[in-house]
């Protein structure tokens, strides 16, 4: 009996088991769906956080990039500001650069540029470091002019005149500013700004080809306000005249480098076969090219007259015939009188400068140097490269003319005649405004008899013309 109320009970016990196993928990199903419920939540709150911070780093990064564009326009003003060449430029296009004359008798050098990599002989002066550039001085002068030329007077220079610190600024275009960060240009102002800008131009281009090509920052603003000034004393009406800011130096100096560029430029071609460069690829042409160009860079032998082919030695210091070629070519153009600048700044060139003749030697030893491999390969005429080269070639020049002046005087005076001429140019001879001594002393006793008061001498019918 007890046996089988035991076996009942275990059977009632395992009973309730499968039947409490078979309902369903509602405690664990009642905790679960508020947990799903909190979970959706979660994820909405989550992806609403996530938006808020990718606007939020949207509108940062939008931020960064406008600051870093103003940055940006910030460090190009500043450029600018320190820039005094477009980006010279450094052109920018390249900047670059006949006749019995009397031999002075002063052996010279002509320094190596630094680009020459071809191996050295002997002891050239060519492979003579350059001397440290020697801080140029507006109102200084080769010391072949200084005695016996006009150098200075001659070239176009500004009077007193009526700019002033007190001058009203020049007026921008439009009446509106460029934007900070702008290049400056000359059509940035009004028309009258325009052309008095454009005409300092000119003139500090001469000052380039006549004073300094190479100028020092303190020279170069010197330039440029004198350029400025003088454009302004050329106009007729001269009241009107504005202060030169620093933006509008900066357009002035811009034109530096195209400058020397310009000369390099114009006369390239003319290089190769005035001296006998030959082209093509040939081994022959090569071995004729460097062999050429080591004997023309010898000692400055390329701008002598002659090289005697027994001794080696070159004779005519300054007097090969291309020097007053490239003058013509470059300063005094094909026949155009009106636009070339020999003939816009006559009396700067009249004589030739002892440092525009520097200049035309300094662009054609950077051209030869362009063979200097055998093949033509053109250099950039950048100050950095040739600034050092004419530098030793104007101290050449004037320590070969040191005592012998008037000489040096007489072949500038022919260069200059010789360009005019063929550039297109009359020269005015005194001698044919005037009448001969006869018929001075004839119109001498006629005019004795006369008064000027009466009106009985014959003038024409209108009394504008007298009857020939």
């Amino acid at each position: 009996m007890t046996a089988r109320k035991r076996s009942k009970a275990i059977a009632s016990s395992d009973s309730e088991s499968e039947s409490e196993s078979d309902m369903p928990n509602t405690t664990e199903s009642v905790s679960k769906r508020p947990r799903k419920a909190t979970s959706k939540a979660a994820a909405a709150a989550e992806e609403e956080k996530a938006k808020k911070k990718l606007a939020e780093y949207r509108k940062l990064k939008s931020q960064v990039k406008a600051l870093k564009k103003q940055l940006n326009e910030q460090q190009s003003a500043d450029n600018d500001e320190q820039d005094n060449v477009p980006s010279d430029p450094d052109h920018i296009p390249p900047e670059s650069e006949e006749e019995n004359e009397v031999t002075l008798g002063l052996a010279a050098s002509i320094r190596r540029i630094s680009t020459v990599t071809t191996k050295p002989t002997g002891q050239s002066p060519l492979l003579a470091p350059l001397p440290p550039p020697v801080p140029s001085r507006s109102d200084s002068a080769p010391a072949s002019q200084a005695a016996t030329t006009r150098s200075t007077s001659g070239t176009p220079a500004p009077t007193a005149a009526n700019v002033s610190a007190a001058s009203p600024p020049a007026p921008f275009r439009g009446g509106v500013a460029p934007p900070s960060g702008a290049r400056p240009k000359a059509e940035d102002y009004v028309d009258e700004v325009k052309e008095l800008l454009l005409d300092s131009i000119k003139h500090f281009s001469c000052y380039i080809y006549t004073k300094n090509a190479f100028p020092s920052d303190t020279q170069q603003d010197t330039f440029a306000t004198d350029a400025w000034k003088a454009a302004c004393n050329a106009r007729e009406d001269s009241s009107a005249v504005y202060e030169l800011s620093d933006r509008m130096k900066r357009i002035i100096w811009a034109r530096k480098s195209n400058a020397r560029g310009d000369v390099s430029d114009e006369v390239r071609s003319h290089t190769a076969s005035a001296y006998g460069f030959r082209d093509g690829a040939t081994s022959s042409n090569q071995r004729h090219n460097v062999a050429l160009y080591s004997k023309l860079i010898k000692d400055g032998a390329f701008h002598h007259k002659t090289i005697n082919e027994a001794t080696g030695k070159a004779e005519g210091f300054a007097g090969h015939s291309y020097i007053s070629r490239v003058i013509r070519l470059a300063f005094f153009g094909h026949g155009n009188t009106r636009t070339a600048i020999g003939f816009r700044f006559p009396d700067a060139f009249n004589p030739i400068p002892t440092q525009t003749v520097a200049l035309v030697l300094t662009v054609v030893r950077a051209h030869i140097e362009e063979w200097s491999t055998g093949r033509h390969s053109a250099i950039h005429f950048s100050e950095s490269e040739f600034a050092g080269t004419y530098k030793g070639l104007l101290e050449d020049l004037k320590g070969w003319v040191e005592g012998k002046e008037d000489v040096w005087l007489n072949i500038r005076k022919k260069w200059y005649r010789r360009a005019f001429t063929a550039g297109g140019g009359v020269m005015a001879e005194a001698g044919h405004s005037r009448v001969s001594r006869s018929v001075l002393d004839s119109a001498r006793e006629e005019l004795e008899g006369r008064t000027g008061l009466t009106d009985s001498e014959n003038e024409g019918a209108d009394g504008g013309e007298g009857s020939l």
